[in-house]
């Protein structure tokens, strides 16, 4: 968490939770991974969020709620654009809605800022937000790659809003003060309300740490009571709605993934079929893709150590360690070890 950041499109970062998993390809150069994993692995926030690997550390799945930071933004008086979750995902799947209920509630109670929140989970976002019925929801969100808008260009126009809005709040509280002006000083109001209150105010001691506030208390009894006012929902009922949904992502992901690798098998059988077919008689024929020549390189190599190596397989051999397929398959191999040759 830092008050004030490199980023170039925010003004500070808030990480009220910590800990993901890789869930795309573009995951492995996560560079809150590998910070979690080195430079910040022994920090209470980061400690056991990641496992070593030959690649550099990797997300375990394991995700920490840091409750000492919840309330962060209500101490930040200066307006400004706040990053949430920037190491880790607001909406990763083993997130509980318990903890995003209370970083919505310290937003919510933070009208001042501009929470910027990332995800790679879309569904979950939309199905948080929404109501049950699919027409209400907590607010409205610009998604400048779908929106075709430059993030830049959307920043700008954040700030101007915040501008306008601060402008607005200066003129309401300048009409306050000439209004306060015509009566008695705004001193002797003070000192006024002061004297009266004094025989009910009961000192109590400081607390080293604040995880709610009644501010937070009444924008999470808020947001219940707009989602619906006349039925409490059923956390049962719920529950069950969410395996339904899960389930039946499951089942998209597991026929398309079926798929997808039948027509892919089929066609490489094709090829290989066709390669086959144009090759000379006196020709040997190779195993057709990259990962069996390197299976066969790696049994040579062995039957090399034993001693028992055939002339012409050691002229294959020898020809093939030197080819850029080999090299590539090595660092392949090397990077995810053994299960790459199952």
């Amino acid at each position: 968490m830092s008050d004030g950041t490199s980023i170039e499109w925010t003004d500070a970062t808030w990480n009220p939770i910590t800990g993901c998993q890789i869930k795309s390809p573009g995951c492995k150069r996560c560079y809150a991974m590998k910070l979690a994993g080195t430079r910040m692995k022994h920090h209470w926030s980061r400690q056991g969020l990641t496992v070593d690997t030959k690649a550099g550390p990797v997300w375990n799945g394991a995700v920490r709620f840091n409750q000492p930071w919840l309330t962060q933004p209500l101490q930040w008086t200066k307006p400004r654009m706040i990053f949430v979750c920037a190491h880790s995902d607001l909406f990763y799947e083993e997130v509980p809605d318990e903890w995003i209920d209370q970083i919505f509630a310290v937003m919510a109670a933070s009208p001042r800022h501009i929470f910027q929140v990332l995800t790679k989970r879309p569904e979950r976002m939309r199905d948080y937000v929404f109501a049950q019925d699919g027409a209400e929801f907590l607010e409205t969100a610009t998604c400048p790659e779908l929106s075709g808008i430059h993030p830049a260009t959307l920043v700008r126009a954040a700030k101007e809003i915040r501008a306008e809005l601060l402008d607005e709040r200066t003129r309401d509280i300048k009409a306050d003060m000439k209004r306060l002006a015509k009566g008695p000083s705004l001193i002797e109001r003070a000192l006024e309300v002061k004297t009266r209150d004094i025989p009910n105010v009961i000192p109590l001691p400081r607390r080293e740490e604040m995880h709610s506030t009644a501010q937070i208390e009444a924008a999470i009894a808020a947001k219940a009571e707009r989602i619906n006012p006349s039925k409490p929902l059923d956390p049962a009922a719920a529950a069950a709605h969410r395996r339904l949904i899960d389930e039946m992502r499951a089942e998209e992901e597991a026929e398309l993934t079926a798929s997808t690798e039948a027509i892919l098998e089929q066609r490489m059988a094709e090829v290989a079929a066709e390669r086959v077919a144009h090759l000379p008689d006196n020709v040997v024929k190779l195993p057709e893709t990259p990962l069996e020549r390197y299976r066969r390189a790696l049994s040579y190599q062995a039957q090399m150590k034993a001693g028992e190596l055939t002339a012409p397989d050691a002229m294959w051999l020898g020809g093939y360690v030197t080819s850029a397929e080999f090299k590539a398959q090595s660092a392949i191999h090397e990077d995810f070890g053994d299960a790459y040759l199952s």
